[in-house]
């Protein structure tokens, strides 16, 4: 398998360059078509929900439509501008084939979380910001993506480090079904990165992850296990703090192996590293 479509959702006041940005750094070492598709609600289902109070607030179903046919047409322009700075072309999505990078802008209006989802599936990788930013998009699109697509994401923070993703990969490897469905799909990436390493927790860092060394090596990735830089704390952390005495320019993971609501409640690997990574996640539930 190779990456050759990526989902770059967007929607009503979220940038989108630092997540193209980040598609650019993988497309560049394995090209791939670059998919930026501009995500709504529907201004009549949106006006539907006002029923009662949209005349006191004004909220007409023309206004709403000129308000989501703007924000798109600001998305688009983003998007033609960061095409024009980087020298991508855009072609239409039907081109297929194989070639260089290139790009395409659409636009969906209806319910956000089943039209990216369907999108998703679609394509062989996902670009997202963190959840739980200002902007309620980004849950949505997180929650779609992540959890009903069956494919990979990129998790991107706002703020980027300056370190390319593919230098040195961090595999933080439990023996869980999700991480073992990211591998399997990140196998090109992983193909491409100058260095893999893994971190594996004190139960895995014997035989398990040593099988895992193995099976990487099959397929023409070699590996070295990384040294645990703060044992005694948790898994989070000792992840986080490993990465970083390292060099590492993206971390793949499981996402959520436990239940989201423990984890919300009682703290887990995903949650903090969403909360403190400052490079790049790949994951995948």
């Amino acid at each position: 398998m190779s990456i050759r479509t990526i989902l770059v959702p967007t929607g009503p006041g979220v940038d989108v360059r630092p997540r193209l940005d980040a598609a650019l750094r993988l497309s560049r070492a394995a090209p791939a078509h670059v998919r930026v598709i501009f995500f709504s609600p529907d201004p009549g289902a949106v006006l539907a929900s006002l029923t009662g109070i949209a005349m006191a607030i004004d909220a007409t179903l023309n206004q709403l439509k000129s308000d989501a046919g703007k924000a798109a047409a600001d998305a688009e322009y983003a998007f033609q501008a960061w095409c024009a700075d980087n020298a991508i072309p855009t072609v239409l999505p039907m081109d297929g084939g194989d070639g260089p990078t290139s790009a395409s802008f659409a636009k969906k209006f209806g319910d956000v979380e089943e039209l990216l989802a369907i999108e998703a599936r679609l394509s062989d990788l996902i670009v997202l910001d963190r959840p739980d930013s200002p902007n309620p998009f980004t849950n949505r699109a997180f929650d779609a993506a992540v959890f009903s697509s069956a494919r990979i994401s990129l998790v991107v923070s706002p703020h980027p480090t300056v370190i390319e993703p593919l230098d040195h990969v961090l595999i933080a490897w439990n023996d869980s079904l999700e991480v073992t469905r990211a591998i399997a799909q990140a196998m090109p990436l992983l193909k491409a990165a100058r260095y893999v390493s893994i971190f594996a927790g004190p139960l895995q860092a014997g035989e398990p992850a040593a099988g895992l060394q193995d099976y990487l090596r099959w397929h023409g990735i070699p590996t070295l296990p990384v040294h645990d830089a703060t044992p005694g704390k948790s898994s989070g952390e000792r992840i986080l703090a490993s990465a970083q005495a390292e060099g590492v320019g993206m971390i793949l993971m499981g996402a959520y192996t436990h239940s989201r609501a423990r984890q919300f409640f009682l703290g887990g690997v995903t949650q903090h590293l969403l909360a403190h990574s400052p490079v790049p996640l790949l994951m995948a539930h």
